[in-house]
């Protein structure tokens, strides 16, 4: 029942988002019943006459049988062990902590890393209990919409005015709309192109009216573009959250809130580590944290304030050393920082980081056959594009030598995959 029933009961995807060891473990067990069965039936047909040779043959299948364990323990230790390693704790604390000081402030998560961290925050380290966790996926049930309107710890109810019997399961699930455009005090929201609203988008416009913008409302930055899509033009970035504003401007930074929350208000989990494993879930967030500090970087550069962006980039080094963290292309930016800062040695040392990179992944795809080629389309234009963006930062910065070294084997790259030009 744990094991190929479950999988058939739930007809689970074969790409899943981490290990599922733990949902067939009641089938591991099982399995090793019948391999001791198993055991107890081979020494019951092997007849051996002599005592001693008994005892020997059970010590060596002892031994035998210790060495698989031990050799999967000596492969995957590393791959478990999160001693000195408080990412989740420290990433959502630092959600928490992108939100400003007054107001009582509410967050939208999504997701499970962008969510659980929070509620463990607040339950255990006490940290920002003025504020609130609101996930959309459960903001579509009556029983987490009733949770919602409830006071918790320092944190008033959020603003839902609905009684349980509009929004009880059946209703409001999904309202059809045929309008352009919501006015909420003096913003106006567009809604061109949608043609209804989910309870959950319902719910959140219903806390921005109720709100009227005197309480700040949130989204994590880790939410995606399909979420509430008809906000993104009032996004401002200030940490790993962005803050729902009245103004229609499009995308903005907060330059001095975003600085002041990577340089002062933000912990890093230990990843300055040296020897700390990293896996793909942490490095995944460690690189929503690199992304965020190169859109900062690239708005102090903007600005021309050279000074400021050079203790981001020192700051970066210092808390996600590229041992730990491998650049993404968002260390683009850093190299841009040093070489306008005349360190051309460190600009260039992050740029050739991300061309090897790029070629060594490149290279490797190229190997699989073109036919089972497909679940690495994303991997290769992921790589594509970062050989492409760093060697424009290597032309732009003059760096003929480090350009023509891999401007070749880039033509070489886009001739293997067209398809991804």
């Amino acid at each position: 029942m744990t094991g190929l029933a479950i999988v058939v009961y739930l007809n689970q995807t074969p790409l899943q988002p981490r290990e599922r060891d733990y949902a067939y473990a009641g089938s591991f067990y099982a399995f090793a019943i019948w391999i001791g069965m198993g055991v107890g039936m081979i020494s019951e047909k092997v007849k051996v006459k002599s005592e001693k040779f008994a005892t020997a043959m059970a010590v060596l299948s002892a031994i035998a049988c210790l060495l698989v364990p031990l050799q999967m323990a000596s492969q995957t230790w590393d791959d478990h062990d999160r001693s000195s390693r408080y990412t989740c704790r420290d990433f959502g604390a630092n959600y928490l902590n992108s939100m400003q000081r007054e107001g009582h402030p509410i967050i939208l998560t999504n997701g499970d890393n962008d969510t659980f961290p929070l509620w463990y925050n607040h339950e255990v380290e006490g940290v920002r209990t003025d504020t609130r966790d609101c996930n959309l996926e459960y903001l579509q049930t009556d029983w987490y919409i009733d949770q919602m309107k409830r006071p918790a710890y320092e944190s008033p109810a959020l603003p839902i005015s609905f009684r349980h019997e509009d929004y009880q399961e059946g209703r409001m699930e999904y309202l059809p709309i045929n309008i352009d455009s919501i006015n909420i005090g003096s913003a106006t929201i567009s809604l061109k192109g949608k043609r209804g609203l989910y309870k959950n988008e319902l719910m959140v416009l219903e806390m921005l009216s109720q709100a009227n913008w005197k309480r700040p409302i949130y989204t994590s930055i880790s939410m995606g573009t399909d979420n509430l899509s008809f906000l993104h033009d009032h996004l401002v970035l200030e940490g790993l959250a962005y803050r729902i504003s009245p103004e229609a401007t499009g995308l903005r930074v907060d330059v001095e809130r975003l600085y002041d929350n990577i340089m002062h208000r933000f912990r890093y989990g230990g990843l300055n580590t040296k020897g700390i494993y990293v896996d793909e879930d942490v490095k995944r967030m460690a690189n929503t944290h690199q992304l965020i500090m190169g859109t900062l970087i690239d708005s102090l550069l903007q600005q021309n304030n050279l000074k400021r962006a050079m203790a981001v980039c020192r700051k970066w080094q210092q808390e996600m050393p590229s041992e730990n963290v491998p650049y993404t292309e968002a260390a683009l930016s850093m190299a841009k920082c040093y070489y306008m800062t005349g360190q051309p040695e460190k600009g260039d040392e992050i740029i050739c980081n991300l061309l090897q990179r790029s070629n060594e992944w490149l290279s490797w795809i190229e190997t699989i056959i073109p036919s089972r080629r497909s679940g690495s389309l994303y991997s290769q234009y992921t790589w594509l594009k970062i050989l492409q963006q760093a060697l424009v930062v290597a032309e732009q910065y003059e760096r003929n030598e480090i350009y023509h070294q891999y401007i070749k084997q880039y033509e070489y790259h886009i001739k293997q995959n067209p398809s991804n030009c």
